[in-house]
């Protein structure tokens, strides 16, 4: 860390996070390596060390292996202090996680909606978690496009309509909460999970596109090297408008009982635009509208018109959900973090 001088409270809240950043990236540390990695004086470890056990919010567990000396205390996070809860909402259901400071799954499952709307569900069962854990944060992952504290959904009469529910939510038990499009959210989730399994990738330069043509629309997740693309107005995406037949857009056609050739065409279309624009690792296509037995036909046709080497990996993928729940999880997490100011 480098040397910062400034006022005594800005320069403690400062050193503060810093062992808080440093005890939670390595757990079971000890106090002097926690001044060689913040460059802040053994004194001052020790003096914040002590206020943030009292609190709650660090734990000893044990002591190193002694050379000869007086053995040095280990620190780790109090995992179980605070919590994030995040919300996977759908059109006619939602389901919930908590999870830890460590991003650790505590508890998920669904809500019971019943006749309740989705928002006064999801405040009724906010309510009930606040009895018993401590909430930093609350996500929601939404199937809409983000404006501000709430999101947009098309209408009956194809018109724009906000929902306030981030707002809604954020006024009412004063917790700051995070808003996410479902599909970017299960595009960053599904980007973690595939470095994390596949050891020569790297989260902060991977880009990925997670296509979903669902039953109304065609629209996409992107991730690129390691963040999420959203555009100017959030609009980031929204492939179905995208015209590939004279004024024709995919959902035109895909939404249509349109024939095999026509069927494939337009994705051939998307596809090269999609990788001449953004050139992906990975191509993630799913969906009620997406024919899973083109898949090798569409790919196949797609290498004549790329050189060699530089297409991406397109792949089908039947459920999206751990993926979504991953990176709304995650976004939920990183937003308690911040709160804590770590």
């Amino acid at each position: 860390m480098k040397k910062i001088t400034g006022k005594p409270k800005f320069m403690k809240e400062l050193n503060i996070s810093e062992i808080k950043k440093v005890i939670l990236e390595n757990p079971m540390i000890t106090r002097s390596n926690i001044a060689s990695l913040t460059n802040i004086s053994l004194t001052t470890v020790g003096t914040i060390l002590t206020e943030l056990i009292e609190n709650g919010d660090i734990i000893t567990g044990g002591f190193e292996e002694s050379s000869g000396g007086r053995k040095a205390e280990r620190y780790y996070f109090n995992k179980e202090k605070y919590h994030s809860l995040a919300f996977c909402i759908e059109s006619k259901s939602v389901k919930y996680i908590i999870s830890n400071i460590l991003n650790e799954k505590t508890d998920s499952g669904e809500l019971n909606i019943k006749d309740k709307d989705i928002q006064e569900a999801i405040t009724d069962f906010t309510e009930q978690v606040l009895k018993q854990k401590v909430i930093k944060s609350i996500a929601l992952g939404v199937p809409g496009i983000v404006k501000n504290g709430g999101y947009l959904i098309s209408g009956l009469n194809k018109e724009w309509i906000i929902n306030d529910i981030g707002d809604f939510i954020q006024n009412k038990f004063g917790i700051p909460v995070i808003l996410e499009n479902d599909l970017n959210s299960t595009v960053f989730g599904f980007s973690i999970n595939f470095a994390e399994e596949n050891k020569n990738s790297n989260f902060e330069n991977l880009s990925s596109v997670y296509i979903e043509f669902a039953e109304d629309c065609t629209g996409a997740g992107i991730i690129s090297n390691g963040e999420i693309i959203r555009g100017r107005d959030n609009f980031a995406g929204e492939f179905g408008f995208i015209p590939v037949d004279g004024m024709k857009t995919v959902d035109d056609i895909i939404n249509e009982k349109c024939g095999d050739a026509e069927y494939t065409e337009a994705l051939v279309k998307l596809i090269l635009i999609i990788n001449y624009t953004i050139n992906p690792d990975i191509i993630i296509m799913r969906g009620k509208r997406f024919r899973e037995e083109f898949l090798d036909s569409v790919v196949k046709k797609c290498r004549e018109y790329m050189p060699e080497g530089s297409f991406p990996e397109v792949i089908f993928k039947k459920d999206s959900s751990e993926d979504y729940f991953r990176g709304i999880s995650t976004l939920g997490t990183q937003l308690m973090h911040k709160n804590i100011g770590l």
